[in-house]
This record gives C-alpha cells, sequence and structure tokens, in this order.
C-alpha cells in the first residue's frame, strides 16, 4: 500500500503540479474512472501446474487518470488501475480472488468536435498480479476504448466498452503464467484545465 501512494504522489509531481503552473487552457484533463468486468466463462487462463481456465467472476478496477490534449480530436495520457479480480473453479464452487495493479499509457480520439461525441482508442501498460498463494506475476495490459462521450468546457463523462488482453509471467513460480481478457464498460468522470 505504502508503494502504490508513493507512485500517486510522484506521478502527481510529474503531472498536475507543472500543470497548475500552466494557464487554464482546456488542454489539461484529469480524473477518476471505475471499470466493471462481467461474469465470462473461461475468462482467464492459468498455466501450469494447474493448466485449466477458470470462471472470470463480476469485479471492479478504479482508475485515476492525467491526459493532455494534443490538438483538437486527440489526447494522450497515463492512467494507475487497482482492483481485485474474483473467479471460481468449473464446478463455479469456491470463490477466489486475485490483486491486479496497472499504471500505463492511454490515447484517446475523439470524433466529431462536439459536446457529445464518440470516442476511440487503446491503452498499453505494466501489470502486477499478486495472491496469497502465489508468486508475484508480472505482465503488460493493452487493449482499445471505444464509446461515446460528453465534455463541456471544464468537465466530461465517458462510458467507453473497454476491451483487451493481459498476459502474466512468474519465471519460476507457481503459477507459471495467468492469461486475462479483460472485456468491460470503463466509467470516467473527468475536468479539464
Amino acid at each position: 500500500m505504502k508503494k502504490i501512494l508513493s507512485l500517486i504522489c510522484i506521478l502527481y509531481m510529474i503531472t498536475l503540479i507543472p500543470a497548475s503552473a500552466q494557464e487554464k487552457s482546456g488542454k489539461n484533463i484529469a480524473g477518476f474512472g471505475a471499470t466493471y468486468v462481467p461474469y465470462m466463462k473461461n475468462g482467464i487462463y492459468f498455466d501450469d501446474p494447474w493448466d485449466f481456465f477458470p470462471n472470470q467472476e463480476p469485479s471492479t478496477f478504479l482508475r485515476v487518470f492525467y491526459a493532455r490534449k494534443l490538438n483538437k480530436t486527440l489526447q494522450m495520457g497515463t492512467y494507475m488501475e487497482a482492483g481485485q479480480n474474483n473467479f471460481t473453479d468449473q464446478t463455479g464452487d469456491s470463490p477466489h480472488s486475485f490483486k491486479k495493479r496497472v499504471i500505463g499509457i492511454d490515447w484517446v480520439a475523439k470524433y466529431p468536435n462536439k459536446m457529445v461525441h464518440m470516442e476511440l482508442g487503446g491503452f498499453f501498460g505494466y501489470s502486477m498480479i499478486k495472491a496469497n498463494n502465489w508468486d508475484k506475476l508480472n505482465g503488460v495490459d493493452f487493449g482499445m476504448l471505444a464509446g461515446p462521450a460528453y465534455e463541456s468546457r471544464y468537465f466530461g463523462i465517458s462510458v467507453l466498452m473497454k476491451a483487451g488482453f493481459s498476459p502474466h509471467t512468474s519465471g519460476d513460480g507457481i503459477p507459471e503464467g495467468v492469461l486475462l481478457y479483460t472485456p468491460g464498460i470503463l466509467f470516467k468522470v473527468y475536468g479539464r484545465f
């Protein structure tokens, strides 16, 4: 927990402090989001020694992000996401979970350049998975984002479909790897300054 708080403080200093010294151009975007991942049969794969597909149960991940508008239609930024991925075995009994943390970059283009518009983009990040009886697994998180958004002069809301993959490996640990198929709905609320 201390590492995550330290990382949030560092991201704050790198992104928001210099941005607050700039004149208010509306090119800086910062906000919060939540991703809802629905139930999905065979949405997770556990590598050796288990070699099976558990069922992915509904899960929620929280996101903090900062982005900068590069031009009228394109923005690029950084995000941090954390949450607990729930799953059950193939019989549907005995629920389990693991914690997932991601830090990465994302980009979004909007069309048309109006208050209500569509957004299309992607994300790529470094991901960590940790559970009680597992070795720490490291991997990447990548995919695409698409959906409608509303944006006023100082405020914005978007509801994006999020689809991606997240492969992780532990080297010599148990399990050797975990592959996540991560579809979901990302709700974002943000301010422009």
